[in-house]
Protein backbone atom coordinates (compact mmCIF):
# COMPACT_ATOMS: atom_id res chain seq x y z
CA UNK A 1 0.00 0.00 0.00
CA UNK A 2 2.81 2.33 0.76
CA UNK A 3 4.18 1.71 -2.71
CA UNK A 4 0.91 2.95 -4.18
CA UNK A 5 0.94 6.07 -2.01
CA UNK A 6 4.53 6.83 -3.06
CA UNK A 7 3.58 6.35 -6.71
CA UNK A 8 0.56 8.68 -6.37
CA UNK A 9 2.74 11.31 -4.70
CA UNK A 10 5.30 11.07 -7.49
CA UNK A 11 2.55 11.53 -10.10
CA UNK A 12 1.24 14.63 -8.27
CA UNK A 13 4.69 16.19 -8.36
CA UNK A 14 4.94 15.48 -12.07
CA UNK A 15 1.56 17.16 -12.61
CA UNK A 16 2.67 20.24 -10.73
CA UNK A 17 5.84 20.42 -12.83
CA UNK A 18 3.82 20.09 -16.02
CA UNK A 19 1.45 22.87 -14.92
CA UNK A 20 4.41 25.19 -14.28
CA UNK A 21 6.12 24.20 -17.54
CA UNK A 22 3.83 26.14 -19.98
CA UNK A 23 5.00 29.40 -18.43
CA UNK A 24 8.61 28.47 -19.17
CA UNK A 25 7.72 27.25 -22.62
CA UNK A 26 5.84 30.45 -23.37
CA UNK A 27 8.94 32.46 -22.57
CA UNK A 28 11.15 30.16 -24.63
CA UNK A 29 8.59 30.12 -27.43
CA UNK A 30 8.59 33.90 -27.71
CA UNK A 31 12.36 33.84 -28.12
CA UNK A 32 12.03 31.23 -30.83
CA UNK A 33 9.43 33.38 -32.59
CA UNK A 34 11.80 36.34 -32.45
CA UNK A 35 14.55 34.29 -34.07
CA UNK A 36 12.34 33.14 -36.92
CA UNK A 37 10.79 36.54 -37.56
CA UNK A 38 13.86 38.70 -37.09
CA UNK A 39 14.40 39.58 -40.73
CA UNK A 40 12.23 38.68 -43.69
CA UNK A 41 14.34 37.12 -46.41
CA UNK A 42 14.44 38.80 -49.77
CA UNK A 43 12.82 36.53 -52.29
CA UNK A 44 14.13 36.36 -55.81
CA UNK A 45 11.85 35.84 -58.78
CA UNK A 46 11.60 32.19 -59.80
CA UNK A 47 13.14 32.93 -63.21
CA UNK A 48 16.23 34.43 -61.53
CA UNK A 49 16.60 31.41 -59.24
CA UNK A 50 16.36 29.09 -62.26
CA UNK A 51 18.93 31.14 -64.21
CA UNK A 52 21.43 31.15 -61.34
CA UNK A 53 21.03 27.43 -60.65
CA UNK A 54 21.54 26.64 -64.33
CA UNK A 55 24.67 28.78 -64.48
CA UNK A 56 26.05 26.66 -61.64
CA UNK A 57 25.06 23.39 -63.38
CA UNK A 58 22.70 22.51 -60.54
CA UNK A 59 19.25 20.94 -60.85
CA UNK A 60 16.45 23.48 -60.71
CA UNK A 61 14.25 21.51 -58.33
CA UNK A 62 15.20 18.44 -56.36
CA UNK A 63 12.59 15.76 -55.66
CA UNK A 64 9.99 17.11 -53.25
CA UNK A 65 11.65 20.52 -53.02
CA UNK A 66 9.55 23.67 -52.88
CA UNK A 67 10.44 26.97 -54.51
CA UNK A 68 11.56 28.40 -51.17
CA UNK A 69 13.80 25.40 -50.52
CA UNK A 70 15.38 25.67 -53.96
CA UNK A 71 16.02 29.36 -53.30
CA UNK A 72 17.60 28.48 -49.95
CA UNK A 73 19.76 25.87 -51.71
CA UNK A 74 20.85 28.54 -54.20
CA UNK A 75 21.83 30.86 -51.35
CA UNK A 76 23.86 28.08 -49.72
CA UNK A 77 25.64 27.44 -53.02
CA UNK A 78 26.38 31.14 -53.47
CA UNK A 79 27.81 31.33 -49.96
CA UNK A 80 29.91 28.17 -50.42
CA UNK A 81 31.23 29.12 -53.87
CA UNK A 82 31.00 32.87 -54.43
CA UNK A 83 33.37 32.71 -57.42
CA UNK A 84 30.88 30.81 -59.56
CA UNK A 85 28.38 33.63 -59.98
CA UNK A 86 29.41 33.98 -63.61
CA UNK A 87 30.45 30.37 -64.13
CA UNK A 88 33.90 29.00 -64.76
CA UNK A 89 35.81 30.34 -67.72
CA UNK A 90 37.42 27.87 -70.06
CA UNK A 91 41.09 28.80 -70.54
CA UNK A 92 41.25 27.28 -74.01
CA UNK A 93 38.14 29.15 -75.08
CA UNK A 94 39.49 32.49 -73.87
CA UNK A 95 42.82 31.84 -75.63
CA UNK A 96 41.00 31.05 -78.89
CA UNK A 97 38.98 34.26 -78.57
CA UNK A 98 42.18 36.26 -78.08
CA UNK A 99 43.78 34.70 -81.17
CA UNK A 100 40.66 35.36 -83.23
CA UNK A 101 40.61 38.94 -82.03
CA UNK A 102 44.28 39.39 -82.97
CA UNK A 103 43.68 37.95 -86.43
CA UNK A 104 40.71 40.22 -87.04
CA UNK A 105 42.69 43.28 -85.97
CA UNK A 106 45.58 42.20 -88.17
CA UNK A 107 43.28 41.91 -91.17
CA UNK A 108 41.74 45.31 -90.46
CA UNK A 109 45.06 47.10 -89.94
CA UNK A 110 47.35 45.25 -92.27
CA UNK A 111 47.68 45.59 -95.99
CA UNK A 112 49.34 43.40 -98.56
CA UNK A 113 52.71 45.10 -98.15
CA UNK A 114 52.98 44.68 -94.39
CA UNK A 115 54.13 41.40 -92.91
CA UNK A 116 52.17 39.81 -90.13
CA UNK A 117 53.32 37.47 -87.44
CA UNK A 118 51.56 34.56 -89.18
CA UNK A 119 53.26 35.07 -92.54
CA UNK A 120 55.68 32.35 -93.67
CA UNK A 121 59.04 33.30 -95.16
CA UNK A 122 59.88 31.05 -98.10
CA UNK A 123 63.50 32.06 -98.60
CA UNK A 124 65.48 30.18 -101.20
CA UNK A 125 62.60 29.60 -103.58
CA UNK A 126 62.93 30.43 -107.22
CA UNK A 127 60.41 32.87 -108.52
CA UNK A 128 61.20 32.10 -112.16
CA UNK A 129 59.23 28.83 -112.20
CA UNK A 130 56.99 29.06 -115.20
CA UNK A 131 54.28 26.73 -116.36
CA UNK A 132 56.41 25.45 -119.23
CA UNK A 133 59.24 24.53 -116.89
CA UNK A 134 56.81 22.74 -114.55
CA UNK A 135 55.40 20.74 -117.49
CA UNK A 136 58.89 19.76 -118.64
CA UNK A 137 59.87 18.60 -115.17
CA UNK A 138 56.58 16.70 -114.78
CA UNK A 139 57.50 14.57 -117.81
CA UNK A 140 60.75 13.61 -116.10
CA UNK A 141 58.98 12.25 -113.01
CA UNK A 142 59.32 8.49 -112.62
CA UNK A 143 61.48 7.96 -115.72
CA UNK A 144 64.63 6.93 -113.90
CA UNK A 145 65.21 5.15 -110.62
CA UNK A 146 66.29 8.36 -108.91
CA UNK A 147 63.83 9.24 -106.13
CA UNK A 148 65.89 12.22 -105.00
CA UNK A 149 65.43 13.91 -108.39
CA UNK A 150 61.67 13.27 -108.22
CA UNK A 151 61.60 14.80 -104.76
CA UNK A 152 63.51 17.86 -105.97
CA UNK A 153 61.06 18.35 -108.86
CA UNK A 154 58.05 18.10 -106.55
CA UNK A 155 59.70 20.42 -104.04
CA UNK A 156 60.37 22.96 -106.76
CA UNK A 157 56.73 22.77 -107.80
CA UNK A 158 55.51 23.63 -104.33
Amino acid sequence: MEILKAEIERKRKQLQEVENAPECEAQGGSQADELTHTEPELTLPRSEVIKRLRSRSQPITLFGETEQESQARLRRLEIEQPDMKEGWKNDFQTAMKEVDHELIEEVIKGGESSTGKHDVDMSGTTEDASWERIEANAKLLGEEECPSRDCDIIHEFF
